[in-house]
């Protein structure tokens, strides 16, 4: 693998309950998809690291890492030190807030701790997987990237100068003790673009904390390991789209399955076999509210197709297009050597079987009984229609069965 690939197990994953967005130990994002999780990348350096785009931030020298999820959140807390001194960062992807908002925003705290530390960051947006022509100029208060309408504004305070070069936004200031630095790209698609004020941004970091460690406390488990448990449930938590309740089966689309191989396919859609054993682990947990709202997705989605049965959906509830093939890495796509990027999915050849995506729908029905509301008349419809289509498959499939069996 290229040393400039990072490799996948330092990365970390931080989200809205929109979008979401990878974060390398080294400090630099290299997966953020706007304004969806679905939605083509403005940084996808974890697939093409020359075309992909990317925001890079840390210490100017060499420098050792030490990062961790703050306790009960998806907020990555990533400290480093070098022989001068040491800075900690905070990456965080903001949750709402009140008044006139960004639609997406991605902030990032720096804090010196010890002694000085020359920080550097670039950002080097890259709208629709770095294919499509993206404009950056300088403009008061702040740098904007704009392609089509779409929108990013670099917004920094004691972060150094923010110069427009070479395709990006680049700055460069000495974070010493006690000093705190901010840096935030808002983003905007086909609306008006908002400039925060300093201060909204970090009461919305705050903000966004304070809500993962509330929605921690309501996970209903005292068993061993729970802390592993909290984890994974945050983990979970960041794939489901909060304002339809689908649930989607990656943040990330074309990594290949092994090294060298071609299988790199988009799984940014919703699976009913991964939803369904999702829909199980929230509902063990007590997260009823979210299996009713996941599961009634779920409902309309399969009966807009009754009676037959996509294995999966796209997130917003439609039935998934053929792939497109995109060159976006060269010889050297994601650092692994696979050609080829697959945008959407190749639906007539790598999907599961329609009938093994019945068992799972099958399963996730009786999850409405655990849900904090009772499901609504169409929604019951959808489920008990689901069940009869189950049952009369797996009658077929008996009957099938046992005239093999008495030809014999």
């Amino acid at each position: 693998m290229s040393e400039r690939y990072v490799p996948l197990r330092d990365y970390a994953l931080i989200g809205d309950g929109r979008t979401a967005a990878l974060v390398s130990k080294t400090g630099s994002i290299d997966w953020w998809c706007l304004p969806d999780l679905d939605s083509p990348s403005v940084f996808a350096a974890i697939l093409d690291a020359d075309r992909g785009g990317a925001w890079t931030l840390g210490p100017e020298g060499p420098a050792e890492a030490h990062r961790r999820y703050v306790p009960h959140t998806n907020v990555i807390e990533t400290t480093f030190t070098t022989p001068t001194g040491r800075v900690r960062v905070t990456d965080v992807m903001t949750i709402g807030g009140r008044g006139l908002v960004p639609l997406r925003e991605l902030a990032r705290r720096i804090e010196g701790l010890d002694g000085r530390v020359t920080m550097r960051w670039r950002i080097e947006p890259r709208f629709g997987y770095g294919l499509v022509p993206t404009r950056i100029e300088a403009r008061r208060p702040f740098a904007v990237a704009t392609s089509g309408n779409s929108a990013v504004a670099a917004c920094t305070w004691d972060a150094g100068s923010a110069d427009v070069e070479g395709g990006g936004v680049a700055g460069r200031f000495e974070a010493r003790a006690g000093m705190r630095a901010t840096v935030a790209l808002v983003a905007a698609h086909g609306e008006p673009l908002v400039f925060p004020a300093r201060g909204d941004v970090e009461a919305r970091i705050d903000a966004t904390i304070a809500f993962w460690r509330e929605w921690s406390t309501r996970l209903a488990y005292d068993g061993p390991w729970r802390d592993a448990v909290v984890r994974s449930a945050l983990a979970l938590k960041l794939l489901i789209c909060s304002e339809t309740g689908a649930i989607t089966a990656a943040a990330t689309t074309s990594l290949p399955e092994r090294i060298g191989g071609d299988r790199n396919w988009d799984y940014r859609f919703a699976w009913i076999r991964d939803t369904a054993l999702t829909l199980d682990a929230l509902g063990n947990l007590g997260f009823r509210a979210q299996v009713h709202a996941s599961l009634s997705w779920l409902l309309r989605a399969t009966t807009s197709t009754h009676p037959r049965l996509q294995p999966f959906y796209t997130l917003s509830g439609d039935v998934p297009r053929h792939c497109d093939d995109v060159g976006v890495g060269g010889e050297q796509f994601g650092g692994v050597g696979a050609a080829d990027a697959s945008l959407g999915f190749a639906v007539a050849g790598e999907v599961e079987r329609e009938d093994r995506a019945w068992p799972s729908l099958g399963r996730c029905t009786p999850l409405g009984a655990r849900a904090a509301e009772p499901m609504q008349e169409e929604e019951r419809r959808a489920a008990a229609g689901a069940q009869i289509v189950q049952r009369e498959r797996q009658l077929a499939v008996a009957e099938a069965s046992d005239g093999r069996h008495g030809s014999r």
